[in-house]
Order: structure tokens, then sequence, then C-alpha cells
């Protein structure tokens, strides 16, 4: 935040606003004299991860965000510090197991909703498009006339530069949507042109589940039989490859990595356990055994392979016939 809201365009218009910046910045970075605030404002439990799990959870028609809000809600609290400062104040009778549903809940969404494979797939492919569209190592012959036909806030985009915050605002799902499509028409590009039709049509790629435990031997195997089939031309829509577009094969076998972290979940939050004495932290207070808390949080990291539909079958014998033996 203090990197790029003091020294960037957003700072300069929130300025321009007759806004005091440093109002503004020092909520989001902690330094705010109100500790409370600043943790309801960006933290473990801030009020954006309240809101925005149960509105996923409900727009995908699914259970794993919902928690009980109302009842941690009214768990919290403010206690003045030893410099008077307000910090965020949980009862533990009331709100340490509501905290613990939260997050939970919010685990449960990453694994059953965000990081779902189809998700992750089209997701992984929307980026793959504009890694296409502004990779200086394709032949010069697919650079001419990128931004014909493309709406220009994209423009510095596909020139490999930041866009400007006005750009920022302007892109939106049809700026998007308006460029996938002329690239799915018009590009001259055949490898963009591909990666454009597939998410136009949801012709998304498939993810490759695989047993070797070898990682890099995986992606060996896959990238070899998508070679193939590309050389073989086994499917009609395949594009032809250029022999001297040395890039192009990355763009046919994808690699997805995403991680889910909880470390420090309870840092600077205070717990009310009746004790005498005073607030204490989560450590102090989950090991009091009328709490009892057993967190299943756990972090945890996904690896997948997504190639196009077309060549998931070819690319799955491939590596059953290199599955070792049980």
């Amino acid at each position: 935040y203090n990197c790029s809201i003091r020294g960037g365009q957003v700072g300069e218009q929130i300025q321009k606003l007759g806004c005091d910046l440093e109002q503004v910045v020092d909520p989001l970075t902690g330094a705010h004299w109100n500790d409370g605030l600043c943790k309801l404002l960006s933290g473990t439990i801030d009020v954006d991860r309240w809101d925005y799990l149960m509105r996923d959870a409900a727009a995908a028609g699914v259970i794993y965000g919902n928690y009980d809000l109302d009842w941690m809600i009214h768990s919290l609290n403010l206690h003045a510090d030893a410099e008077r400062r307000p910090r965020l104040l949980i009862e533990a009778h009331r709100g340490l197991v509501a905290v613990e549903h939260f997050l939970g809940a919010r685990r449960t969404m990453y694994q059953q909703v965000y990081y779902h494979p189809t998700v992750r797939g089209a997701e992984r492919l929307l980026r793959a498009i504009f890694e296409r569209a502004k990779d200086p190592t394709r032949p010069d012959a697919y650079k001419e006339n990128m931004e014909s036909g493309i709406p220009d806030c994209l423009h510095g985009v596909l020139r490999g530069e930041g866009p400007s915050l006005n750009e920022f605002v302007d892109i939106d799902d049809t700026v998007i949507m308006v460029a996938l499509k002329h690239w799915s028409r018009s590009a001259t590009d055949p490898v963009l042109r591909y990666l454009a039709k597939c998410l136009v049509e949801r012709r998304l790629f498939k993810e490759i589940r695989f047993e070797i435990p070898d990682f890099e031997t995986v992606l060996e195997i896959a990238r070899a039989a998508v070679r193939e089939a590309l050389a073989r031309q086994t499917a009609s829509d395949l594009p032809a490859i250029d022999p001297n577009d040395e890039h192009a094969w990355d763009y046919f076998v994808l690699v997805d990595r995403c991680e889910f972290k909880i470390q420090n979940r309870f840092d600077g939050l205070l717990f009310e356990s009746g004790g005498v004495a005073g607030p204490q932290t989560f450590e102090e207070v989950r090991l009091k055994p009328e709490h009892d808390i057993v967190s299943g949080q756990h972090p945890f990291t996904r690896t997948k392979i997504f190639v196009p539909s077309d060549l998931a079958g070819g690319v799955r014998t491939a590596l059953r016939e290199r599955r070792p033996p049980e």
C-alpha cells in the first residue's frame, strides 16, 4: 500500500480531491492510531472477507462460504492497550468458535471454488492469451496491427507497459471480451487466435492429473505429447506452428501454481477470556480446555497442468504409459 498509493497515480488523485493522503494510507498500513480499525479494514478477519465469502458462495450456489457473521460481530469489541491505542478484542467464549468457523469457510471456498480446476483453467488460459499477445519473441509478422480493433486502454498493456490509472479503470469485462472476440476471429498469430477462440467458445483447457511424483518428468511427457500431436495435426482446429516460433509450444501446456496461506491468522488480535490477567493472545487462549479449539487450518499448494481439450486424451495416454508400476 505504501508504495502503490503514496508514490503512484492513486495518491495523486486522492490529493486532487482535497483529502489527506496519510489518513487514507495509515489505516491500510496499520499505522493509524485506532489499531482495531486497521484490523477490520485489512487483516485476517477484515470486512472485505466477511462480504466476499458469503456473496461468492451465494453466486456460486454452494454452502462452503457460509458462517455465523452476526455471532462473530457481536463478539467483537475494542480494548485500550497500555498506550491507550484501541485494539480489536474478541470475546473468546462467544467469538472464538465463530472466528474459526469463518476461517474454515474461507479455506473451503478456496479449495472448492476459487481453486476449482475449471476456474483455474479458465484464468490460466486468459493469462496465457495476454502473455502471447505481448510476447516479444513472436515472429514479427504476428506483431503487425496488434492494436487494430482493440480498445485503446489495452494498447499500453500490449506494448508491455503498465496501464495508467485511467486505463486501469477503463479495463472491464466488456473491454476484455472485445479483445478476445477480435483475436479469435482476426488475429494474424495462429496461436493467439486459437487460444482466444478456445476461451470465447468455452472450450477450456483440461486439467491433466498425474501420479508420477517428479513434476518435471510429467511436464516433459506432456510437452512431448503435445508437440507430436501438433506436428501430426490430429485435430482439425489446431493451429499450424511456425518453425521459427520457438516458444509457441509453451502455450499448449499451461502450468498453474496456487497457494493458500494462513500464517499469523490471529496476528495482533486480542481475546477476552474472562480471567483476571486481562486480554490474551490466541496462543494463550487456545490452551485452555474450556474452549476446545481444534484448528484444521493448514496451508496447501496446488500445481496443475492444463492442455487443450483436443489434446488431453493423448497426453493422458502418454502419462499412463510412463506411470510407475504399482
